[in-house]
C-alpha cells in the first residue's frame, strides 16, 4: 500500500505538507505575470492539488525501478522519460484549467497566463519530481532495512527456540531410566509404594510434556516438580538421601522458565549424593534479594581430584545457556565450593506474573 496513504492522519500531513509547496508556486506565478494574487491562487492551486496524486504515483514508479549502481544508464534512462510524461501531464493539465477558465469567465486572459507561465510549471514538474523520488527511493531503502532487521530477528528467533528445544530434549533421561529398573523389584517387594512412586513419576513426566514447550512457569510448579523428582529417587537412595528446603513463599509465584530447578536436583543427586556412601541432605534455598530470584542448591561430595572435575555436569551448563538465552545478561549460575560443600545458585530477574495453565 502507499505509503502516504495508509491512514487519514498520514494523508491529511501529507496534504498540510504541500500547502506550503502550492503556496510558493502561487507567489512565484503572481511575480512572474505580475498578475493579482486571487488570479495567481484560481489559476494554480487546481493543477497543484492534482499535481499532489501526480507526485503521490511515483511512488509505483520507484517500486519498478530500483536503484543499481550495475545499470546505471537504464536507471536515468526510464526516470528520464517518466519525468518528461509527468511534467507534460502537469501542463496538460494545467492547459486544460486555462480554457476551462476562460470559459467560465469568457476572458482570453487564462490562456495568456499559461503561456507566460509555461515555464514555471515546467520547473515545477521536474522539481517536483525529483524531490519526490528522492524521498520515495530513502523510504524504500528505509523499508529494506527493517525487513532485512525483521527477518535476521526472526532468524535468530527461531534459532533460539531450536537451541531451546534441543536442549530441553537433553533433560533426565538417566532419571528415567533409573525409574524403570527400580519398578519392577519394588512391584514385588512393596506394591503400595511402587504405587506411589508411578504416580509421582507420572506427574513428574506430565509437567515435563506439557511445559516442556511453554515458555514460562512459576517457582511454586518447579518446586513441586522437583519434589517429585527427588520423592522418586528417595525410593531409589533410601536413608542416604535427605532434603531440606528453605522457601521464601512471598516468591512461589514468580515466574521462572519451565525446567530450570530439576538440572539442578539432578546434578546433586548425580555428582553428589550418589557419590557417597553414607548419603546426605541436599539444601534447597529458594529466596529474593533485590531485583533478582535466588535458587540455591547445596549438597556434599566426595573430597578427591577425581570428583573435583565433575562436580558438575551438562545439565548445568545447558541450564546455563537456557537462562542467558532468555534472560539475558541477568540471569546465570554461580558455584562455589567450601568444606566438602557444593553449592549452585541460579539467580534470574525477580518477575511476578499468571502463567498459562
Amino acid at each position: 500500500m502507499h505509503p502516504l496513504f495508509l491512514s487519514g492522519k498520514k494523508i491529511f500531513i501529507t496534504g498540510l505538507l504541500w500547502s506550503p509547496v502550492t503556496f510558493w508556486v502561487v507567489m512565484l506565478h503572481m511575480l512572474l505575470t505580475s498578475s493579482p494574487i486571487s488570479d495567481s491562487a484560481i489559476f494554480v492551486v487546481p493543477p497543484m492539488i492534482i499535481e499532489l496524486f501526480i507526485a503521490a504515483s511515483l511512488w509505483y514508479i520507484c517500486k519498478a525501478t530500483p536503484f543499481s549502481d550495475k545499470d546505471i544508464i537504464t536507471f536515468f534512462t526510464k526516470h528520464s522519460l517518466s519525468m518528461a510524461t509527468v511534467t507534460g501531464l502537469l501542463l496538460l493539465v494545467t492547459y486544460g484549467h486555462s480554457l476551462l477558465l476562460s470559459y467560465l469567465y469568457s476572458s482570453s486572459k487564462w490562456e495568456l497566463l499559461f503561456h507566460k507561465s509555461l515555464f514555471l510549471f515546467a520547473g515545477t514538474g521536474i522539481s517536483i519530481y525529483i524531490l519526490v523520488s528522492l524521498l520515495f527511493y530513502l523510504i524504500i531503502s528505509n523499508e529494506k532495512v527493517l525487513d532485512a532487521e525483521k527477518k535476521y530477528l526472526n532468524q535468530q528467533l527461531e534459532t533460539t527456540r531450536a537451541e531451546l528445544n534441543a536442549i530441553k530434549n537433553t533433560i533426565h533421561p538417566h532419571f528415567i531410566f533409573n525409574s524403570l529398573n527400580l519398578m519392577k523389584p519394588l512391584i514385588k517387594k512393596d506394591p503400595l509404594k511402587a504405587g506411589e512412586v508411578i504416580s509421582q513419576l507420572s506427574e513428574f513426566l506430565i509437567y515435563s510434556y506439557v511445559y516442556g514447550s511453554r515458555s514460562e512457569s512459576t517457582v511454586e510448579k518447579e518446586l513441586e516438580h522437583v519434589r517429585n523428582y527427588l520423592h522418586v529417587e528417595k525410593m531409589r537412595l533410601g536413608k542416604r538421601l535427605n532434603v531440606d528446603y528453605s522457601i521464601d513463599e512471598k516468591v512461589l509465584n514468580y515466574s521462572i522458565i519451565p525446567l530450570s530447578l530439576l538440572p539442578l536436583a539432578e546434578n546433586s543427586i548425580k555428582h553428589g549424593i550418589s557419590q557417597l556412601l553414607d548419603g546426605g541432605t541436599i539444601k534447597i534455598i529458594v529466596k529474593k534479594e533485590k531485583t533478582s530470584l535466588i535458587l540455591e542448591f547445596i549438597n556434599p561430595f566426595e573430597d578427591s581430584d577425581k570428583q573435583n572435575d565433575s562436580r558438575s555436569g551438562y545439565g548445568l551448563t545447558n541450564l546455563e545457556k537456557r537462562v542467558k538465552l532468555f534472560y539475558g545478561n541477568r540471569a546465570g549460575i554461580i558455584t562455589s565450593v567450601k568444606n566438602n560443600t557444593f553449592s549452585v545458585k541460579l539467580f534470574i530477574p525477580s518477575n511476578t506474573g499468571d502463567t498459562d495453565e
